[in-house]
């Protein structure tokens, strides 16, 4: 009992290594990247729970013991980072009903999502292949059992809406800054937070679609006199040239027929982030039309 105690402890304390230099280090190739205090507080205890769970002491290979568990905590974490770098904001859990569009705009990301997959699923195969190979078909089933048991258990409390409440209440969440918010708490801790936050959102939008609401009474009781039409245009087919960096025109890139609707490119443009990407326009539409 004392060698698993001090094996156990070892293990964890390689992990807490490795993790926390990925994550120190991470900020040369991500504005995410850093270590900050509060990732003591959830992101890097859940890290641990879940590596613990894929601790086997009777593997003599020490690489594939103490490296293997944690390649896919990097991976998982490389990902969100790469993902952060595309859009600009942490991934979540509605983002994997896309996956199968990415080809469609990029072959070479859709080969880097396999490849990504291949290095979370092999060293989890290898682990279980160095842990059983000389173990009886009982010793087996049992290990299985309670390692599956406890994935079980861990995703059952994470994704409980009591959970889910307590970390909203506790997360240092920074309104207007998505990179700091991720910063403070992690990458684990943030697809947590707004996957939460998704789906509360999908829930009130679906109990407030149940209802007969005039939202124009809700939000401007008696104040829109004479409602006026406004009208969008929502165009996908087109960016205005004027916006690329490091581009030089010999004559203006716009047609005569679209100067008349564009701002001078003097003016100071706002900007918004799609909440989808490579289909799923509506979602898009949906929140420009109605602001949420």
């Amino acid at each position: 009992m004392i060698d698993y105690l001090k094996g156990a402890f070892t293990y964890l304390l390689v992990m807490f290594l490795i993790v926390t230099l990925y994550t120190e280090l991470s900020h040369y190739w991500s504005t995410i990247g850093g270590v900050r205090g509060d990732l003591v507080k959830f992101e890097i205890p859940l890290v641990l729970l879940l590596l613990f769970i894929f601790y086997f002491p009777t593997i003599n290979n020490r690489i594939i013991r103490y490296l293997f568990p944690v390649v896919p905590v990097l991976v998982l974490y490389l990902s969100v980072d790469i993902f952060y770098g595309f859009l600009g904001r942490s991934p979540r859990p509605s983002d994997f009903q896309n996956i199968n569009m990415v080809s469609d705009f990029s072959v070479g990301l859709m080969f880097l999502i396999f490849f990504l997959g291949f290095l979370i699923c092999f060293p989890v195969v290898m682990l279980f292949y160095k842990a059983y190979q000389n173990r009886s078909f009982k010793d087996i089933i049992y290990s299985v059992l309670f390692r599956v048991l406890s994935v079980s258990l861990v995703l059952f409390v994470f994704l409980s809406d009591t959970f889910a409440d307590y970390r909203a209440s506790s997360y240092q969440y920074t309104e207007w800054s998505q990179e700091k918010s991720i910063k403070e708490n992690g990458r684990f801790s943030s697809f947590i937070f707004y996957g939460y936050q998704e789906k509360k959102n999908f829930s009130l939008l679906n109990e407030y679609g149940k209802k007969n609401i005039d939202i124009k009474e809700i939000l401007f009781p008696n104040i829109v006199r004479h409602p006026r039409n406004i009208h969008i245009v929502v165009l996908e087919s087109f960016i205005d040239p004027r916006l690329l960096l490091n581009i030089n025109f010999n004559r203006s890139p716009l047609a005569n027929e679209l100067i008349s609707y564009l701002l001078p490119a003097s003016y100071n443009f706002s900007h918004v982030i799609s909440p989808v990407y490579g289909g799923n326009t509506a979602q898009a539409e949906f929140e420009l039309l109605t602001g949420m």
